[in-house]
Protein backbone atom coordinates (compact mmCIF):
# COMPACT_ATOMS: atom_id res chain seq x y z
CA UNK A 1 0.00 0.00 0.00
CA UNK A 2 2.85 2.55 1.00
CA UNK A 3 4.57 1.62 -2.55
CA UNK A 4 1.46 2.22 -4.13
CA UNK A 5 0.80 5.66 -2.41
CA UNK A 6 4.52 6.48 -3.65
CA UNK A 7 4.09 5.74 -7.24
CA UNK A 8 0.87 7.82 -7.19
CA UNK A 9 2.48 10.64 -5.11
CA UNK A 10 5.19 10.62 -8.01
CA UNK A 11 2.79 10.38 -10.83
CA UNK A 12 1.46 13.69 -9.40
CA UNK A 13 4.79 15.17 -8.91
CA UNK A 14 5.08 14.17 -12.79
CA UNK A 15 1.48 16.41 -14.12
CA UNK A 16 3.06 19.43 -12.58
CA UNK A 17 6.94 18.94 -13.47
CA UNK A 18 8.34 20.60 -16.61
CA UNK A 19 8.61 17.53 -18.41
CA UNK A 20 4.36 17.32 -18.35
CA UNK A 21 3.99 20.74 -18.83
CA UNK A 22 6.33 20.52 -22.25
CA UNK A 23 3.85 17.12 -23.49
CA UNK A 24 1.01 19.03 -22.54
CA UNK A 25 2.20 22.12 -25.08
CA UNK A 26 3.10 19.60 -27.90
CA UNK A 27 -0.31 17.69 -27.14
CA UNK A 28 -2.14 21.46 -27.62
CA UNK A 29 -0.16 21.60 -30.83
CA UNK A 30 -1.28 18.99 -32.14
CA UNK A 31 -5.03 18.83 -31.24
CA UNK A 32 -5.42 22.55 -32.72
CA UNK A 33 -3.36 21.31 -36.23
CA UNK A 34 -6.38 18.24 -35.87
CA UNK A 35 -9.50 20.07 -35.21
CA UNK A 36 -8.32 22.60 -37.75
CA UNK A 37 -7.69 19.74 -40.50
CA UNK A 38 -11.12 18.07 -39.82
CA UNK A 39 -12.79 21.25 -40.48
CA UNK A 40 -12.98 20.94 -44.06
CA UNK A 41 -14.25 18.53 -46.32
CA UNK A 42 -12.33 15.55 -45.98
CA UNK A 43 -12.97 13.17 -48.72
CA UNK A 44 -12.20 9.20 -48.27
CA UNK A 45 -13.29 6.14 -50.30
CA UNK A 46 -13.51 2.31 -50.11
CA UNK A 47 -14.34 -0.36 -51.97
CA UNK A 48 -15.24 -4.46 -52.10
CA UNK A 49 -15.56 -6.58 -54.74
CA UNK A 50 -17.60 -9.61 -54.75
CA UNK A 51 -18.16 -12.65 -56.69
CA UNK A 52 -21.35 -12.91 -58.62
CA UNK A 53 -21.04 -16.33 -60.70
CA UNK A 54 -17.82 -18.02 -61.55
CA UNK A 55 -17.33 -20.60 -64.58
CA UNK A 56 -15.43 -22.90 -61.95
CA UNK A 57 -19.07 -23.43 -60.43
CA UNK A 58 -21.14 -25.53 -62.38
CA UNK A 59 -24.18 -24.25 -60.81
CA UNK A 60 -26.84 -24.03 -63.86
CA UNK A 61 -27.23 -20.43 -63.27
CA UNK A 62 -27.14 -18.02 -66.13
CA UNK A 63 -26.23 -14.45 -65.86
CA UNK A 64 -26.89 -11.90 -68.80
CA UNK A 65 -25.98 -8.03 -69.36
CA UNK A 66 -27.41 -5.96 -71.40
CA UNK A 67 -28.28 -9.48 -73.93
CA UNK A 68 -24.89 -10.46 -73.52
CA UNK A 69 -24.27 -13.82 -71.48
CA UNK A 70 -21.21 -13.59 -68.99
CA UNK A 71 -19.65 -16.63 -67.74
CA UNK A 72 -17.74 -14.91 -64.87
CA UNK A 73 -19.03 -11.79 -63.03
CA UNK A 74 -18.19 -9.56 -60.37
CA UNK A 75 -19.28 -6.67 -58.30
CA UNK A 76 -17.37 -3.78 -56.91
CA UNK A 77 -19.27 -1.26 -54.34
CA UNK A 78 -17.11 2.04 -54.15
CA UNK A 79 -18.30 4.05 -51.41
CA UNK A 80 -16.97 7.99 -51.46
CA UNK A 81 -18.19 9.30 -47.98
CA UNK A 82 -16.94 12.93 -46.50
CA UNK A 83 -15.47 12.42 -42.82
CA UNK A 84 -14.52 16.04 -42.40
CA UNK A 85 -16.74 18.85 -40.59
CA UNK A 86 -17.72 20.76 -43.90
CA UNK A 87 -20.06 19.87 -46.48
CA UNK A 88 -18.69 19.83 -50.16
CA UNK A 89 -20.36 21.23 -53.28
CA UNK A 90 -20.18 19.66 -56.61
CA UNK A 91 -19.91 23.57 -57.88
CA UNK A 92 -16.73 23.44 -56.04
CA UNK A 93 -14.98 20.40 -57.51
CA UNK A 94 -12.25 20.14 -60.54
CA UNK A 95 -13.84 20.22 -64.02
CA UNK A 96 -13.80 17.45 -65.68
CA UNK A 97 -11.00 18.70 -67.96
CA UNK A 98 -8.84 18.94 -64.99
CA UNK A 99 -9.32 16.64 -62.13
CA UNK A 100 -12.76 15.84 -61.52
CA UNK A 101 -13.86 13.54 -58.60
CA UNK A 102 -13.37 10.17 -60.26
CA UNK A 103 -13.07 6.38 -60.03
CA UNK A 104 -10.42 4.24 -61.77
CA UNK A 105 -10.41 1.03 -63.45
CA UNK A 106 -7.73 -1.62 -62.82
CA UNK A 107 -5.85 -2.19 -66.10
CA UNK A 108 -7.03 -4.39 -68.24
CA UNK A 109 -10.39 -5.08 -66.24
CA UNK A 110 -13.51 -5.15 -68.46
CA UNK A 111 -15.83 -3.26 -66.96
CA UNK A 112 -19.59 -4.36 -68.22
CA UNK A 113 -21.75 -2.03 -66.04
CA UNK A 114 -21.97 0.48 -63.35
CA UNK A 115 -24.73 2.53 -61.46
CA UNK A 116 -25.40 4.59 -58.62
CA UNK A 117 -26.76 2.33 -56.04
CA UNK A 118 -29.75 4.61 -54.64
CA UNK A 119 -30.38 2.15 -51.91
CA UNK A 120 -26.91 3.15 -50.24
CA UNK A 121 -26.50 7.29 -51.58
CA UNK A 122 -27.29 9.79 -48.86
CA UNK A 123 -31.09 10.48 -49.96
CA UNK A 124 -29.63 14.06 -50.41
CA UNK A 125 -27.61 13.42 -53.40
CA UNK A 126 -28.39 13.63 -56.61
CA UNK A 127 -24.89 11.84 -58.61
CA UNK A 128 -24.50 11.42 -62.28
CA UNK A 129 -21.74 9.06 -63.69
CA UNK A 130 -19.87 10.21 -66.39
CA UNK A 131 -18.10 6.81 -68.45
CA UNK A 132 -14.53 8.27 -69.52
CA UNK A 133 -11.21 6.07 -70.71
CA UNK A 134 -10.42 3.51 -68.04
CA UNK A 135 -12.14 5.84 -65.47
CA UNK A 136 -15.79 6.93 -64.34
CA UNK A 137 -16.33 10.43 -63.30
CA UNK A 138 -18.69 11.70 -60.63
CA UNK A 139 -20.56 14.78 -61.11
CA UNK A 140 -22.85 15.30 -57.52
CA UNK A 141 -24.75 18.72 -56.34
CA UNK A 142 -23.06 18.04 -53.18
CA UNK A 143 -22.19 15.90 -50.07
CA UNK A 144 -22.32 16.88 -46.83
CA UNK A 145 -20.33 15.41 -43.55
CA UNK A 146 -21.12 12.07 -42.88
CA UNK A 147 -23.01 11.23 -46.09
CA UNK A 148 -21.78 9.38 -48.99
CA UNK A 149 -22.50 8.00 -52.92
CA UNK A 150 -21.96 3.83 -53.41
CA UNK A 151 -21.22 3.39 -56.91
CA UNK A 152 -21.40 -0.53 -58.11
CA UNK A 153 -19.45 -1.64 -61.29
CA UNK A 154 -20.03 -5.17 -63.18
CA UNK A 155 -16.31 -6.89 -64.20
CA UNK A 156 -15.61 -9.53 -65.70
CA UNK A 157 -12.14 -9.91 -63.84
CA UNK A 158 -11.44 -10.57 -60.25
CA UNK A 159 -9.97 -7.19 -59.53
CA UNK A 160 -10.63 -4.87 -56.35
CA UNK A 161 -8.08 -2.89 -57.60
CA UNK A 162 -10.61 0.28 -57.94
CA UNK A 163 -9.34 3.64 -56.77
CA UNK A 164 -10.71 7.31 -56.73
CA UNK A 165 -8.78 10.41 -57.39
CA UNK A 166 -10.10 14.04 -58.01
CA UNK A 167 -9.21 17.63 -55.88
CA UNK A 168 -11.84 20.26 -54.81
CA UNK A 169 -11.69 23.59 -52.45
CA UNK A 170 -9.78 22.41 -49.62
CA UNK A 171 -9.17 19.01 -50.53
CA UNK A 172 -6.20 18.44 -52.51
CA UNK A 173 -6.85 14.16 -52.53
CA UNK A 174 -9.03 11.26 -52.32
CA UNK A 175 -7.97 8.77 -49.80
CA UNK A 176 -8.39 5.43 -49.04
CA UNK A 177 -9.84 5.12 -45.82
CA UNK A 178 -7.88 2.66 -44.45
CA UNK A 179 -5.17 4.95 -45.07
CA UNK A 180 -6.63 8.25 -43.16
CA UNK A 181 -7.53 5.80 -40.15
CA UNK A 182 -3.80 4.58 -40.04
CA UNK A 183 -2.64 8.33 -40.21
CA UNK A 184 -4.94 9.12 -37.32
CA UNK A 185 -3.65 6.00 -35.05
CA UNK A 186 -0.12 6.88 -35.60
CA UNK A 187 -0.90 10.78 -34.22
CA UNK A 188 -2.21 9.20 -31.30
CA UNK A 189 0.08 6.58 -31.13
CA UNK A 190 3.35 9.14 -31.29
CA UNK A 191 1.42 11.35 -28.59
CA UNK A 192 1.79 8.77 -26.08
CA UNK A 193 4.86 7.30 -26.76
CA UNK A 194 5.59 11.51 -26.45
CA UNK A 195 4.44 11.21 -22.92
CA UNK A 196 6.24 8.02 -22.03
CA UNK A 197 9.51 9.37 -22.90
CA UNK A 198 8.80 13.03 -21.22
CA UNK A 199 7.98 10.45 -18.09
CA UNK A 200 11.18 8.86 -18.59
CA UNK A 201 13.41 12.34 -18.50
CA UNK A 202 11.33 13.16 -15.71
CA UNK A 203 12.20 9.90 -13.85
CA UNK A 204 15.94 10.49 -14.88
CA UNK A 205 16.34 14.15 -14.11
CA UNK A 206 14.83 13.24 -10.26
CA UNK A 207 17.36 10.22 -9.82
CA UNK A 208 19.89 12.72 -10.80
CA UNK A 209 18.80 15.34 -8.55
CA UNK A 210 18.43 12.49 -5.71
CA UNK A 211 22.63 10.97 -6.45
CA UNK A 212 23.68 14.82 -6.38
CA UNK A 213 21.74 15.44 -2.67
CA UNK A 214 23.53 11.96 -1.58
CA UNK A 215 26.98 13.43 -2.64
Amino acid sequence: MKKLKAHFRFFMEFLFSAECAFAIGVTGIILAYYFYDINRPILEYESKTEKIISSNNDTGIKISVNGKEYQDLYLTSVVLSNSGGIGLSGKDVSPIRDDPVRIIFPPKNKIVGFHVDNNHTSDEISCRLIPSENELILEFNYINPNSSITVNILHEENSSDFTMKGNALNVSSIEKKSEINKTVRLCWGATILFYILMYALYIYRRREEKDKQIQ
